[in-house]
């Protein structure tokens, strides 16, 4: 290992409190050594802090439950006012004392006090691998842009559209840009790097299991001037692979990774990795 690489909160410090919540975002940003927190970014009438994949509301619509990982797209937020948003319980799921945590807007996240830290904020489309909307890209990017004209440190876009990615260089070239890959794109690494190229990107998002399934993507990354980060895909409460998701297993993960000298790390474990890196 000859340099450590940025770590990055993943939803903040989502095993200690609700994810994609303001008092996740705040608590990663108490951790020393941390390079940034990402978070999610769906668009209501106004842009919320959100993965609505993961997170569904309860039929009452009062307060969100973890939805089982069957990769189903869903499309919840589209429809729905930012204002009854922000009524919804986000954190009692986890634990009944943060029944107070509720939906943030991005406005929220990106007021809290960032300091010498990194929002890195992804914008989803719910549409993008079934039904997509051609629209949606500047739809989403327009939302957000006010507020990120506002945000007065630096700020990094992350987006598996690379639809979303392009509007983004248009509107914000400044603010830089990471190329998210989903496994579809793992035998194919040429194409990928072609669209990251062509969207201006800075660096490639892949999930962790392609990296060290094919070490290429780092060289190759490196190869065309792209950094390349890596973020996690845990298993959920239902999956069989949550049983073997230990502390062991994970120092693992992480022990091949800084041996290969990735740029980036997101981890659902900011904590215990800087801890490890020590």
């Amino acid at each position: 290992m000859t340099s450590l690489p940025e770590i990055i909160a993943h939803r903040g410090v989502r095993q200690e409190l609700p994810e994609n919540t303001v008092a996740s975002i705040e608590g990663a940003l108490l951790l020393d050594q941390l390079s940034g927190v990402e978070f999610d970014v769906e668009l209501a009438d106004f842009p919320c802090v959100l993965h609505q994949e993961t997170m569904v509301p309860d039929p009452s619509f009062q307060k969100l439950v973890p939805a089982t990982r069957d990769f189903t797209a869903r499309d919840w937020v589209s429809d729905k006012k930012l204002s009854d948003l922000l009524k919804v319980d986000a954190g009692s799921w986890l634990a009944p004392e943060f029944s107070d945590v509720t939906i943030p807007s991005l406005e929220q996240v990106l007021s809290c006090d960032w300091k010498n830290k990194t929002p890195f904020m992804e914008l989803k489309d719910p549409r993008y691998w079934t039904d997509p909307d051609t629209d949606f890209p500047q739809k989403i990017v327009q939302s957000v842009l006010p507020l990120v004209q506002g945000f007065k440190g630096e700020l990094q876009i992350i987006s598996f559209s690379q639809h979303i990615l392009r509007e983004a260089l248009y509107a914000m070239p400044a603010r830089p840009r990471l190329f998210a890959l989903w496994f579809e794109w793992q035998d194919k690494m040429n194409d990928a790097i072609d669209v990251a190229l062509e969207v201006k990107a800075t660096a490639l998002n892949i999930a962790d299991k392609m990296l060290l399934e094919n070490e290429e993507w780092l060289s190759l990354a490196h190869k065309h001037g792209l950094k390349l980060y890596v973020y996690p895909v845990s298993p959920a409460l239902d999956e069989p692979e949550w049983k073997n998701w230990t502390a062991q297993s994970r120092e693992k993960t992480w022990r091949k990774l800084l041996a290969l000298n990735v740029d980036g790390i997101i981890t659902d474990f900011p904590r215990e990795l800087l801890s490890f890196i020590k």
